[in-house]
């Protein structure tokens, strides 16, 4: 589980104290789809990057019980000197996973067959974000955490990235901050909406969408 208690994240702007987050508590519970909908600048990015322990609090505490993914499609984890095998080594080691079947499922996801001994800083960068999003995915997480980029890619990686994500429904949590709610309606089964400062929680997936439409 990922808990938020009384949790408020601050920043100063103009000499004035901006809330991102204002004593926010929830509890995200595993095995759930989550979706958190809000309008652009609400605070979606910062509260992911809270989730995954970017940032901290300002005040307020935040205990994660599992383990959380990267946002789904950052380079951030990628050393681009080192070919995707070897990166693929190094982040089944941290996280520890068999890398034999990482690498299998990269090459199946992201279609990589025949390049995963290439420098990372030599491909593409589509055919990255292809791969690390797929290393994400191979990597088995409790917790994912996913905005808009979780729809990066050509339409046979979407399907077979799809195909992962249902086949883990149920069985691990994604955490999906988007302004998208034609998006949210076939991945979540819970929604939030972040609006000034507040998360507010519906079940019901259709009244979520009509309050968000209604903001």
């Amino acid at each position: 589980m990922i808990s938020l208690k009384d949790v408020t994240v601050s920043y100063r702007a103009g000499g004035n104290r901006i809330d991102v987050l204002s004593n926010v508590s929830v509890d995200f519970e595993p095995g759930v789809n989550i979706g958190i909908l809000g309008p652009r600048g609400c605070g979606k990015s910062t509260l992911m990057r809270l989730l995954g322990s970017h940032i901290k609090p300002s005040s307020g505490r935040v205990h994660r019980s599992g383990r959380v993914s990267w946002p789904m499609a950052s380079m951030r984890p990628i050393a681009r000197t080192l070919s995707l095998r070897s990166n693929i080594e190094f982040l089944s080691t941290l996280y520890r996973v068999p890398a034999s079947r990482v690498a299998t499922r990269v090459e199946e996801i992201a279609g990589l067959r025949g390049h995963l001994d290439t420098r990372a800083d030599r491909l593409p960068n589509e055919v990255m974000s292809r791969a690390v999003y797929a290393m994400c995915l191979a990597m088995e997480f409790d917790y994912y955490l996913a905005d808009e980029a979780l729809f990066l890619g050509d339409f046979r990686f979407r399907e077979r990235a799809q195909g992962y994500l249902d086949e883990m429904r149920g069985r691990k949590t994604l955490i999906f901050a988007t302004r998208s709610y034609l998006n949210v309606r076939r991945q979540c089964d819970i929604i939030y909406i972040l609006n000034e400062g507040r998360l507010i929680k519906y079940d019901d997936v259709s009244q979520a969408i009509e309050a968000f439409k209604a903001l």
